[in-house]
């Protein structure tokens, strides 16, 4: 029978050895959790070792688009009938005291001749499995006067997307995508801007604060250039699509989704108008 069996108790090297191990497993850990909660979230994010074909090279077997006949689809948003009252939140006392002691929801946003504000329209089309390069220009959701800001954005897959907090108060980013990995972002103020790029097509993704619930936006991603979000009157439009026969839809993040087939000739300019009502 070993010493150890007989006497009950660790000699002092073995204890000694446990803590060197300790010590260099924590030490690991608390350097891995510190390093990823420095890196800001990649929604929909792979291995940092993944490569992807460019755009060029998937595309080399497709005819290119030809410039000098892309055309336009452009419309209106329409909302039938009265539209509700737009509820009024009664805010909390940090976001009162910075001069906004009431919000509106922007659930349902009816501008002038029933326009419909926020709502995503987007060609529902591969291109032929085409792939298109993402703007180099970034799109920011901005956190100002305890709301977000714009309430509903899209970003082209690829795209750089910063989440920013312009209040002097803190707020979170609560995010609850339908395909990418969501996260939880506490965001102080004076806290960098938070950055995302979307890898998969994203369709209605859920952002609110848990600080204060009445804050929320949509965000969209699109592995194509051919989106729009409707202004505050319900107009739209795309340009620079290709000539072809398209579905287009229209998304409404409580109205639900429209669909209309649209034919686009060369150079062609084509207006659409979808409606919604309660």
């Amino acid at each position: 029978m070993s010493d150890f069996k007989r006497s009950g108790r660790v000699g002092v090297a073995p204890i000694a050895a446990i803590f060197v191990i300790l010590f260099v497993v924590g030490g690991m850990a608390w350097f891995s959790c510190n390093k990823e909660s420095a890196t800001t979230p990649s929604a929909g994010a792979g291995s940092g070792a993944e490569t992807k074909p460019t755009a060029a090279e998937i595309n080399k077997s497709l005819p290119p688009i030809d410039p000098a006949t892309v055309g336009t689809i452009k419309g209106i948003v329409r909302f039938d009938g009265k539209p509700p009252a737009r509820e009024v939140f009664t805010v909390t006392p940090e976001c009162a005291t910075n001069g906004h002691a009431a919000i509106e929801k922007e659930e349902l946003v009816v501008g002038g001749g029933g326009g419909l504000a926020n709502v995503f329209i987007y060609i529902h089309d591969d291109f032929g499995g085409r792939a298109f390069d993402p703007p180099a220009a970034p799109v920011v959701l901005d956190q100002s006067g305890c709301t977000y800001r714009p309430h509903v954005i899209a970003v082209q897959t690829g795209q750089q997307l910063l989440i920013r907090n312009s209040d002097n108060i803190s707020h979170n980013v609560n995010a609850s995508p339908l395909k990418s990995a969501g996260f939880n972002q506490g965001m102080p103020s004076g806290t960098p801007d938070l950055k995302l790029r979307f890898k998969i097509l994203e369709l209605k993704k859920l952002v609110k604060c848990d600080i204060h619930p009445w804050m929320s936006a949509w965000i969209y991603a699109v592995n194509h250039p051919y989106f729009a979000v409707t202004k505050d009157n319900g107009s739209f439009e795309i340009a620079g699509v290709p000539p072809g026969k398209y579905k287009i839809d229209a998304i409404h993040e409580t109205l639900g989704i429209k669909s209309l087939d649209v034919e686009l000739g060369k150079s062609d300019t084509k207006t659409i108008e979808f409606h919604f009502g309660k």
